[in-house]
């Protein structure tokens, strides 16, 4: 036997390692990360919600000002007036649909083009109707020619419902 205080190699213990460290539960800083993550989340649906709700609510909003419009000059028949506000409503859907882009800036040709190219009607006809649109705004009750302004509804009411 060994004295009191020397001891053997029989007396020590074999080498115990520790337990593997298990997956669950995760380390605070994974929580934290995880807490991140759903809050972003969260935050881009909502983000994303409150953009759609905004956009049906504009897109009612601008079919009943197109339709209160549209009762306006069947009583009235002011083609200038009606162009004038169709265009208004034109600007307002464009700043809705492009607010970062400078659209409200936009006058003459390039607001023409914006119009044509984001059109997905008939080429054919959309570049003429919206050519008497934007000139019948500014031009004289003498000077429109031959405006229709059913065309023009029905250019403003696609151009409306594209943008939302």
């Amino acid at each position: 036997m060994a004295a009191a205080g020397s001891m053997t190699l029989a007396d020590l213990r074999d080498i115990r390692l520790p337990e593997a460290v298990g997956f669950w539960p995760p380390a605070p800083g994974w929580w934290v990360v995880a807490g991140l993550v759903l809050l972003i989340a969260l935050g881009v649906m909502l983000f994303r919600w409150r953009r759609r709700i905004q956009r049906e609510s504009w897109n009612a909003s601008a079919g009943r000002e197109l339709a209160d419009l549209e009762a306006v000059y069947a009583r009235d028949r002011d083609a200038t007036g009606l162009a004038a506000d169709l265009s208004a409503l034109l600007r307002r859907a464009a700043l809705a649909r492009y607010p970062e882009e400078g659209v409200a800036a936009l006058h003459g040709d390039d607001w023409f083009d914006l119009l044509c190219t984001d059109s997905e009607q008939e080429r054919s006809r959309s570049p003429q109707v919206i050519r008497e649109l934007t000139r019948a705004a500014y031009a004289g009750e003498s000077e429109q020619g031959e405006a229709n302004p059913d065309d023009w509804f029905d250019f403003v009411r696609s151009w409306i419902e594209e943008a939302a």
